[in-house]
């Protein structure tokens, strides 16, 4: 019995990715993924390309007009494109700004899909259970930026506080995104108590992007908490890898205390 299962920007237990996306630009043409395979079995690994449009909350089949006009894949090597691993084996695969190629000045994005098989072994049937095999594909986003670019800004919007079914307090909100490159980093939230010092922490979404030309980016945070007293709560989203330490965006809103 097989199946197939699909992770679009995570990675799936068999197979591990890094880094979780790659940007490549006529300065840094050439960019390694380290791929291994964490299960106990061996499996035939295949590296394609494939291009997804971003949603809200996450990602589906790009249409051709979407393929047209954002899709790096045309502009980009990939090697190797297929490799067994043993349990516990791992490799590199390289991304590579296509010799000759001339990518329009802008951003593109398509993502890497990593899928593995297992090999398939004679298996002597014990019981009445039937085994599963299940093929795996992880994908990943590679960016590629040509020309001189305008680093990327963005403000929340539709910012509401909600409740979980056990009680939880949890704040929604859409990141938009602006300028010529999409922005990738975390949100946290701070909440500064009315009359306390330095504000807390009191939850965190990482590996968040709000691509260009996309859907507002919904974001959800669960604070673990029942109730906050009068204070001051503030979201921001803060950039990471090649954004490290870059403020996109903050917000702040009043806290009314609890009635």
């Amino acid at each position: 019995m097989q199946g197939l299962t699909f992770f679009a920007g995570d990675a799936a237990a068999e197979l591990l990715i890094s880094p979780l996306r790659q940007v490549v630009t006529q300065k840094t043409p050439t960019a390694v993924y380290e791929i291994a395979n964490s299960s106990d079995r061996a499996v035939d690994v295949k590296v394609r390309w494939i291009d997804l449009e971003a949603t809200k909350t996450g990602y589906e089949l790009a249409s051709p007009d979407f393929r047209r006009i954002t899709s790096a894949a045309p502009y980009l090597i990939v090697s190797p494109t297929e490799k067994r691993l043993s349990p516990g084996e791992r490799f590199s695969v390289e991304v590579s700004l296509r010799e000759g190629s001339f990518p329009p000045v802008g951003e593109r994005r398509s993502h890497l899909l990593v899928e593995s098989q297992a090999i398939r072994r004679p298996l002597r049937r014990a019981s009445n259970t039937m085994p599963a095999d299940i093929d795996l594909g992880v994908s990943t986003p590679v960016m590629l930026r040509i020309g001189e670019l305008k680093r990327p800004t963005a403000f929340f919007e539709a910012t509401r506080f909600s409740r979980d079914f056990d009680g939880s307090l949890r704040i929604r909100s859409e990141i938009v995104s602006e300028g010529d490159m999409s922005p990738y980093g975390e949100v946290i939230a701070e909440f500064n108590e009315k009359g306390g010092g330095e504000p807390v922490e009191i939850g965190r979404v990482a590996n968040i992007s709000a691509y260009r030309g996309s859907p507002p980016r919904a974001i959800s945070i669960k604070f673990g908490l029942e109730s906050l007293s009068a204070g001051t709560l503030t979201l921001k989203y803060v950039g990471v890898a090649e954004y490290a330490g870059v403020l996109f965006a903050s917000e702040t809103f009043d806290v009314a205390p609890p009635e």
